[in-house]
């Protein structure tokens, strides 16, 4: 070929991909002064100008209408300082259509590396934001949700704290003449919610501090740093506008006024130290007050706050797992989680009975609630054992894990009135501290389970471990796991499934645990162990065993879990059938991970049969996790599908994801199926689990995994 040909070629190449650039990509040129020179049609058709109008006009025309004065100036400082910027604009298109965009501007340059122009590249976001607008927003009335109302007002609270503002919460409790649905019907009912809503908003108090609707016909009012005057005002004007409408039922035109109670409370920070928990509590204590004292009545009251912590039970005013959980999910910068676990808990319980520990545990959240007195961290209850710390400031990370090392993680003699002083018990805690955004709760756990194998107070997850770091760490699991596989230590914990809409248990679902010192260890190390070991089938035998063996000595349905690589095992299928022979399998579900691990499909095939004949039923494991394959589960003879835990986690928050379960839904109940939700860690959850119709959950929302004891199930120790 010619270099001429060539050369024509690549030209109409370059043509092509010019046109195709022209045609899809929102791009423009910039001079060095920041004039629009150049534009894509894909840019003006997005923004619906003709190339006229945007011709020689400044960039800001673009994208100022609506963008913060912050971006504008940190655009022209990289403009002129030859750097490349990236961020996110919210602007308007010449219909007035808002739009928001991630958008790149990049220096261009000539060959003597001289400034001539810049290139601005934009991606429109509208829909993921309002894709996130709508997870936190009330659809109804507008407003934000009540999911939103939680992480508001502790980002707030916080932030008033750290300023020694006056924080104030507004619980306003509307009461419409006929709240029965019955006799009201549901759509008089959202209407006059809807009228409520378009009243608060337009108040000139309340249309300047935002609102939230907390559920029917409640609704929240954060007010920050102003004064009694300012809070009166406010509620004795919401009163005033909402006690003068009138609401008319499905069945009369006689309208009816509407009646209202309000809670409030007024917090200077400088004064007192409070958390989001007190505040919210003393507010509906406030609302019931209120109501108690007939219609149209506020209560302004602030208890003592020392008094009533001395009254509360410390572990049953602290944030839960599930609401851990909701703050992760909407974790949105660099943090810092601290799991903590109380050490030998069984060996306390042995000694001090129930009520000593809780007098033990009590005392430890003391202890930690007094190195949190700031408000900077939030301290979580997990369990009677668990605990965690999030921080999310990322200046005080170095602060708490001080604290953490030399404070709560010394041994501790607690000299409560409980305990004689010789017979006073010394308690020790272990710690698995991770950093980030995403997955810090998993990666805290991987390392409070890492230290507690190696006996240390605390591990510090790291993604960048060295080669040798990580081949020790191995070793060390390799002999713990082999010492427990020795010992006969790996036990079935076992977690309810249960009925969606009752909660009614319906079985067990079996999980591995290791037993080391005492400590109840989750499996993330030593099932890899077993693998690298080639013990994995030993492991799967020996908790089998224990698993058929509570199965044989009680009245309940269990599953448990196999891999792909037990079934290609002749020897493992030869034992399951001995297990199945010996017990029967009427209330036995295998519970298969449905993996890429899965090269023969013909092989699941053959076990399902097998275990058919015994009256056993089979369930797909993590389905919908990325590897799932429709048409080979469809072919198999399946009795569940479990949801895989990472969308069930999303429901609330992700769209895409809500939209996949539904199709999986489908999927199951025209293949007669019957569907599983795992991870259901809150009631928000569960809710929404019951609203799609999936049949069954399992997850904390219910119950952890406890062992045979705790459940109080019969066994022998084998």
């Amino acid at each position: 070929m010619s270099s001429k040909s060539s050369t024509h070629k690549s030209l109409a190449i370059q043509d092509q991909k010019n046109s195709l650039f022209d045609k899809y990509i929102l791009t423009c040129m910039l001079d060095k002064n920041g004039f629009i020179i150049d534009i894509s049609k894909a840019f003006l058709e997005f923004l619906g100008y003709k190339e006229r109008d945007v011709k020689n006009q400044k960039y800001r025309f673009l994208i100022s209408k609506y963008a913060n004065e912050k971006v504008i100036d940190e655009i022209k400082k990289t403009l002129n300082s030859g750097f490349t910027f990236n961020g996110e604009i919210k602007s308007k298109k010449k219909n007035s259509e808002v739009f928001w965009a991630n958008i790149t501007i990049s220096p261009l340059y000539d060959e003597d590396r001289k400034k001539i122009a810049y290139m601005c590249i934009l991606s429109d976001t509208t829909h993921e934001k309002k894709l996130q607008e709508l997870s936190i927003t009330d659809s109804i009335t507008e407003f934000y949700n009540r999911n939103y109302f939680d992480i508001y007002m502790k980002k707030e609270l916080l932030n008033s704290i750290k300023s020694g503002y006056i924080f104030s919460l507004i619980l306003l409790d509307i009461n419409c003449p006929n709240p029965n649905n019955v006799s009201y019907g549901v759509l008089e009912e959202d209407k006059a919610i809807s009228t409520i809503a378009n009243v608060l908003r337009n108040n000139k108090y309340v249309k300047t501090n935002p609102v939230f609707r907390l559920r029917g016909e409640e609704f929240a009012v954060i007010v920050i740093n102003e004064n009694a005057g300012y809070i009166r005002a406010l509620v004795e004007s919401v009163f005033e506008s909402i006690t003068t409408l009138q609401i008319k039922s499905a069945f009369s035109e006689i309208g009816k006024n509407m009646t209202i109670s309000g809670g409030v409370v007024s917090i200077d920070t400088a004064l007192k130290n409070v958390s989001s928990i007190e505040v919210l509590d003393i507010a509906e204590t406030n609302l019931l007050k209120a109501k108690e004292q007939g219609e149209n009545k506020v209560v302004y009251d602030v208890e003592d706050l020392d008094k009533k912590k001395d009254e509360k039970d410390t572990i049953s005013i602290l944030p839960n797992r599930e609401m851990l959980i909701n703050d992760l999910v909407h974790l949105d910068k660099h943090s810092m989680l601290i799991l903590l676990r109380l050490n030998h808990i069984n060996s306390l319980k042995s000694i001090y009975g129930i009520n000593g520990v809780s007098k033990i545990v009590s005392s430890k959240i003391e202890e930690l609630q007094d190195i949190l007195l700031d408000n900077t961290a939030t301290l979580y209850s997990l369990n009677l054992q668990e605990f965690a710390i999030l921080v999310t400031d990322e200046k005080l990370f170095d602060k708490y894990f001080s604290l953490i090392k030399y404070s709560v993680l010394e041994d501790t003699m607690i000299t409560l009135s409980a305990f004689e002083e010789s017979d006073a018990p010394i308690v020790t805690m272990s710690a698995g501290i991770a950093y980030g955004i995403k997955n810090i709760l998993h990666n805290a756990d991987v390392v409070l389970q890492e230290a507690l194998l190696r006996k240390q107070s605390y591990l510090i997850y790291e993604d960048s471990r060295d080669v040798i770091d990580k081949e020790v760490e191995s070793i060390n699991r390799m002999k713990v796991y082999k010492k427990a596989l020795v010992d006969g230590a790996i036990v079935p914990y076992f977690q309810p499934i249960v009925d969606s809409k009752t909660g009614e248990i319906i079985k067990y679902e079996a999980l591995a645990r290791l037993i080391s010192n005492d400590e109840v260890i989750s499996p993330y190390y030593f099932l890899e162990s077993s693998r690298e070991d080639k013990t994995f089938e030993a492991f799967s035998r020996q908790m089998m065993q224990k698993v058929f063996n509570v199965y044989s000595k009680n009245d309940i349905n269990v599953t448990i879990n196999v891999t792909y690589e037990n079934l290609i095992s002749d020897d493992m299928i030869k034992y399951i059938k001995n297990r199945l022979d010996k017990y029967g399998g009427d209330g036995i579900t295998f519970e298969i991970l449905e993996s890429e691990e899965i090269k023969d499909y013909k092989v699941v095939e053959k076990f399902i049969l097998m275990a058919k004949e015994y009256g056993c039923n089979i369930s797909i494991d993590d389905f919908g996790s990325g590897y799932s394959n429709f048409t080979n589960v469809l072919l198999l003879n399946i009795d569940y599908i479990k949801l895989d835990g990472s969308l069930i986690e999303k429901l609330n928050s992700d769209e895409n994801v809500l939209n996949v379960v539904k199709s999986i839904i489908d999927f199951a109940k025209g293949a007669n199926m019957k569907t599983i939700a795992e991870f259901v860690s809150s009631k928000e959850l569960s809710d929404k689990v019951v609203e799609l119709g999936i049949d069954y959950s399992q997850g904390y929302h219910f119950s952890e995994p406890k062992s045979p004891a705790e459940l109080g199930l019969a066994y022998d120790n084998i």
